[in-house]
């Protein structure tokens, strides 16, 4: 009897041992995914600088409106994007993005240059790709707008790039929590109106589906009141407006989606109604965000032109206003 005591005790510190041995094992395999998956994730500017462009040069190229050859422009753009993680605002909006925005609107950057464009940013995206400063993403999101737009006017992408190009867009927006705007000193950030800028230009592309459309208007309608006690006070609900105006004007969204998403607009939960917000700082963030958006809408569905599925919708946003007393 004692042997087997002796035995099963044996077994159970060897049990033991080894159980102890897999779980430090295992932990630091995870400490290394996630020290790996940290490192994916940050960028820095150092790389923004070089020999053959350095900060004066740069600012010679934006002062000369981004004259340079093709070659050229193929050979800086990878450095540019480290510059999108730059503390100067001058050199991250200004010289980085101007230089992707004037070259990508003048047709300087060609296929495959532009898929492998779409990619990166793409990644960076999917990765939460991000200096310190958090300045990057929301730029790197700005770019990936613009290089949106190149597939709109002149199609280059697969079905299947746009379908990831929804999701990433999407995931971000419901995801986002960085509300800072401009700083004196960084400039902007502007996660949140960046991304209504992307989602934007596939709102207006025509081989996006009424699915697709959804998808992304869906995760609009959880940014429009913020998170937590969040005022806008950077034009975000402007922004946020825009891509379902043009949505509604689509007519490929059908009138009962439209219903029920404007009725979830207008809801106040988790209050019970818009009376009892207005001694809850969180209520009345909520209020204030939600019904600059419904006004912006309102403005851009009256300014523009008109056709009778927009009337009808005009109808259901007086109706949300109302309801907020």
């Amino acid at each position: 009897m004692l042997l087997l005591v002796k035995i099963i005790l044996e077994l159970s510190l060897m049990l033991s041992t080894w159980l102890l041995n897999f779980f430090c094992f295992a932990f630091l395999i995870c400490s290394f995914l996630t020290h790996a998956d940290n490192e994916r994730s940050k960028i820095d500017e150092e790389t923004c600088f070089s020999n053959s462009w350095n900060k004066e040069k740069l600012l010679d190229l934006k002062n000369n409106q981004f004259l340079l050859s093709n070659q050229g422009i193929h050979e800086l753009l990878p450095q540019l994007r480290y510059c999108l993680a730059s503390s100067d605002p001058i050199i991250r909006d200004d010289v980085a993005f101007g230089a992707y925005s004037t070259w990508l609107r003048a047709g300087n950057i060609r296929p495959p240059t532009l898929s492998s464009l779409f990619e990166t940013f793409l990644s960076d995206i999917d990765h939460n790709k991000n200096d310190e400063q958090s300045v990057f993403l929301p730029f790197a999101i700005l770019v990936f707008s613009e290089v949106l737009r190149v597939d709109r006017k002149s199609p280059y992408l697969q079905a299947s790039q746009r379908i990831k190009a929804v999701n990433a867009l999407s995931s971000y927006m419901l995801l986002a929590n960085d509300y800072r705007g401009f700083d004196d000193q960084l400039g902007w950030r502007h996660s949140v109106a960046h991304t209504s800028d992307a989602i934007f230009q596939l709102v207006l592309n025509p081989k996006i589906n009424q699915a697709q459309l959804q998808q992304m208007l869906n995760a609009i309608a959880q940014q429009i009141p913020a998170q937590g006690s969040h005022f806008y006070i950077y034009a975000e609900p402007e922004r946020l407006s825009r891509p379902v105006y043009y949505a509604m004007r689509r007519e490929d969204v059908p009138i009962k989606f439209w219903e029920q998403w404007i009725s979830n607009i207008a809801d106040p939960s988790p209050f019970k109604s818009w009376a009892e917000v207005f001694t809850n700082q969180q209520g009345l963030a909520q209020r204030h965000n939600v019904k600059l958006f419904l006004l912006n809408l309102q403005y851009f569905i009256v300014a523009g032109k008109g056709n009778e599925q927009l009337g009808e919708l005009n109808i259901m946003v007086k109706d949300a206003l109302k309801s907020m007393i």
